[in-house]
């Protein structure tokens, strides 16, 4: 027998049984070795394939594991030579099965070179990192020290799939005592970093856990001799303090951003000269507790850094942040302790003043300005004030306060030369009853009739805005009459009443045209014309139908009254039999009204037979439909009551009936809040 082809029967089952027994008997049967297993599998039968294909290339370590992993055919009909002695494949195969480390990574991917690398380098050591084993992995979330420290060769290189490290996991979990022995056995771990590039303290510090942060930097602090204690030039206390993560959150931006305030108070102890840089999102530590009403934390940034920074994004201070907040103890406090930050602009010129009354804080407005008055008369971009932004938000409260401190800055005016209270006009957020009380005001009443750069008063705008505050129209200094510099009158910009033109309009103008002669006439097409007629018409057609209905119905109702008639002999024969219920009698009084009023209203639509003109047909119109939907609602209350009296010896049902035709007056009523919102 060919002697290769006998020692192939021999070592194919030693490699095998040594394989199963050094599997069987591991300590560690984590998941990484069942797969390097799997994967060196198929790495020796690529082998194989290379050494019986090429045999002049193959070396003699090929063709041993060509020979093991091949059948007695195939050898048989390859008369190699050469070959390594069994140990070299021991040390080759067993120890990478069993070990799982970076000596199995790198031989499979010297085996599977097109392929990606089965691990990457942990970044530190230059060695290839595997997952974390999962026995270690439970010792630490148990905190069970003596099973970490018997893992002790694991410690350092291995990791989660998100790089993080036995030290990372300790400090996420909150134990304290694996911490302190993960320290004391692998100190170099505590300047790793997982895949977002954190350090354990950006874990402790987001956790809150002062015993960690406190053991950590301690650490720091020593002298190890198995690890260089200068990092970028820095101590590594300093280091770890400073360490930014790939979204440049320092452990001191964690801390904030969960309101950990004994974490912050030792963090900013360890360095209070550093001045902390802005996070991806352009927020610095002191900005990142204005913005989320952090008081304490902030109160502690700014009594305790030396130069505290207080930048945000788009240019905005701290400032910026603690007014959106509304917190006006944060607001004094940074101002005594930064008083420029009171006209400190962002991006678009906005003070924190601006802010206020965007966001209606009145109640800083005297904060604000008196550590600046100035910032009431500053523009942003726009050309816009507080003021005026007040007035584009309606914020009437903002407006007395702002104009009580600084009553001359009602004159301002922005790049289009228009005062606050055009703006108002022009955006109408105000409620009524707020712009009643704004207009109470004589620096705000005296701005009704100017002009801005196209010589449009505040009326001008009101139309072309196409609102009608009553209000606004009832002031006795108001000039309807008024021109622009094209010389147009408020009424002059208005479309004529269609059916098409909102209710709002229709009511403006008729308010103007009591007092004011159109200087222009608003022509519309034919085609408009016919088509406004065509809409009336089909909608009024809509309406006869349903009043008719009505009418009806309620007349039917009339004469078969529930209950039935009294059909004893005696003056009462013929008389209804319930007449003397209260809940009769609101019958008959409910269907008498939505009889009359769906008469009532096909009465009015009769009228559009006049055709006088699209004006007065979409009166008509409008008027037939209000009584048609009050004859609705009379209606009901008619099928309410009349089915309540002949219900009420079941109470509970009679009640139940009644409640649910309360629902229809909640739908009107609902429907009735959307329109006037509208």
């Amino acid at each position: 027998m060919d002697p290769m082809l006998s020692l192939s029967y021999l070592v194919n089952p030693v490699i095998y049984i040594w394989l199963a027994a050094r599997l069987c008997i591991s300590l560690q049967p984590t998941p990484t070795k069942i797969t390097l297993l799997s994967d060196i599998h198929l790495a020796l039968q690529e082998i194989n394939q290379r050494a019986f294909s090429n045999p002049n290339q193959a070396d003699s370590t090929d063709r041993i594991i060509a020979i093991s992993m091949s059948n007695p055919a195939d050898s048989a009909d390859h008369h190699l030579i050469g070959f390594a002695p069994a140990s070299t494949l021991d040390s080759e195969v067993i120890a990478l099965a069993t070990e799982a480390d970076s000596k199995a990574a790198d031989f499979l991917d010297r085996c599977f070179p097109s392929r990606p690398p089965l691990y990457t380098p942990s970044g530190t050591s230059g060695e290839f990192s595997v997952y974390m084993d999962p026995m270690l992995f439970r010792a630490i979330m148990e905190d069970k020290v003596d099973v970490v420290k018997q893992k002790v060769d694991q410690l350092e290189r291995k990791t989660t799939p998100n790089k993080n490290t036995s030290l990372h996991v300790a400090a996420q979990f909150g134990k304290a005592n694996c911490v302190d022995a993960i320290l004391s056995l692998c100190p170099s771990l505590l300047l790793q970093l997982n895949d977002q590039e954190e350090t354990a303290l950006h874990i402790a510090a987001k956790r809150g856990d002062l015993r960690m942060v406190e053991a950590l930097l301690e650490s720091a602090k020593k002298d190890h001799k198995n690890y260089d204690t200068e990092v970028e030039g820095k101590s590594a206390r300093e280091w770890l303090i400073k360490k930014m993560s790939k979204k440049k959150d320092t452990a001191l931006h964690e801390a904030v951003k969960y309101n950990r305030l004994t974490v912050v108070n030792i963090l900013i102890n360890e360095d209070p000269d550093f001045e902390y840089s802005a996070n991806e999102y352009g927020e610095t530590p002191l900005y990142l507790a204005a913005r989320k009403g952090f008081f304490e934390v902030a109160v502690k940034i700014l009594e305790t850094c030396r130069s505290p920074v207080y930048d945000g994004p788009l240019g905005r201070t701290a400032l910026h942040a603690a007014v959106a907040c509304n917190h006006e103890g944060l607001c004094t406090k940074l101002l005594s302790k930064i008083p420029e930050l009171a006209k400190t602009a962002d991006k678009i010129k906005r003070t924190p003043l601006h802010f206020a009354a965007w966001f209606d804080r009145s109640s800083l407005v005297e904060t604000l300005l008196n550590y600046d008055p100035t910032s009431a008369y500053m523009r942003d971009d726009e050309g816009m004030t507080p003021l005026h932004i007040a007035a584009k938000e309606g914020h009437s409260s903002f407006i007395s306060m702002l104009l009580k401190h600084c009553p001359d800055c009602y004159e301002m005016v922005d790049k289009d030369g228009r005062n606050a209270l055009h703006i108002a006009a022009e955006n109408g957020n105000m409620d009524p009853r707020k712009l009643k009380v704004i207009l109470n005001n004589p620096q705000i009443i005296s701005l009704i009739n100017e002009g801005d750069k196209d010589g449009n008063t505040p009326l001008h705008l009101l139309a072309i805005s196409r609102r009608y505050i009553k209000t606004f129209l009832k002031q006795p200094e108001l000039d309807k009459k008024a021109v622009n510099y094209s010389y147009l009158t408020a009424l002059d910009t208005l479309p004529p009443i269609s059916f098409s033109t909102p209710d709002a309009v229709d009511h403006l103008r008729l308010a103007l045209e009591h007092d004011v002669t159109p200087t222009v006439k608003y022509s519309k097409g034919d085609n408009d014309n016919k088509d406004d007629a065509s809409i009336i018409d089909k909608v009024s057609e809509i309406h006869v139908v349903a009043a008719t209905l009505i009418a009806t119905v309620s007349f039917a109702a009339g004469f078969t009254l529930p209950g039935g008639y009294n059909g004893d002999e005696g003056p009462n024969t013929g008389t209804a039999t319930l007449a003397k219920k209260s809940a009769f009698q609101a019958f008959v009084i409910s269907n008498t009204i939505a009889l009359l009023l769906s008469i009532c209203a096909v009465f009015t639509h009769f009228f559009r037979v006049l055709k006088i003109n699209v004006e007065f047909n979409k009166y008509i119109t409008m008027r037939g439909a209000y009584l048609t939907i009050t004859a609705m609602g009379a209606m009901v209350i008619a099928y309410a009551t009349g089915t309540f009296v002949v219900l009420r010896p079941s109470l509970g049902l009679a009640t139940v009936n009644s409640i649910i035709g309360c629902f229809f007056f909640l739908y009107v009523f609902n429907i009735i809040r959307m329109h006037l919102a509208n």
